[in-house]
């Protein structure tokens, strides 16, 4: 887990929201992607994308086109299936806008 994931994981526990979470979810019965935290009996989908405002050669690999371009496959795939996807950097995990999230699409908010 990255340090902004483990953040996230933190704030989730600290809420009690990490009851029925399950981190590195694979969430395709074929493909090997993950979910950064899932609720599958609810289909929520938080994904924690870091490195997303770095340039150069630090920049993330989510700010990659290849990599975003791979996002944008196992993210679509994921709607798809039904589930609800949450997308956040790092500026909405600062802003605490992850928990907001996670709470409103698991009707808690």
């Amino acid at each position: 887990m990255s340090k902004l994931e483990e953040k996230v994981a933190r704030d989730l526990r600290a809420l009690g929201l990490m009851e029925g979470c399950q981190t590195q979810y694979r969430f395709h019965p074929t493909r090997k992607w993950l979910i950064d935290f899932a609720f599958p009996e609810r289909r929520v989908a938080l994904e924690v994308n870091g490195g997303t405002y770095l340039q150069g050669k630090r920049r993330g690999a989510h700010s990659r086109p290849v990599r975003q371009r791979q996002d944008y496959e196992k993210w679509t795939t994921a709607s798809l299936m039904g589930w609800t996807l949450l997308l956040v950097d790092s500026v909405d995990v600062k802003k605490g806008r992850h928990v907001e999230l996670v709470l409103q699409a698991l009707g808690k908010a």
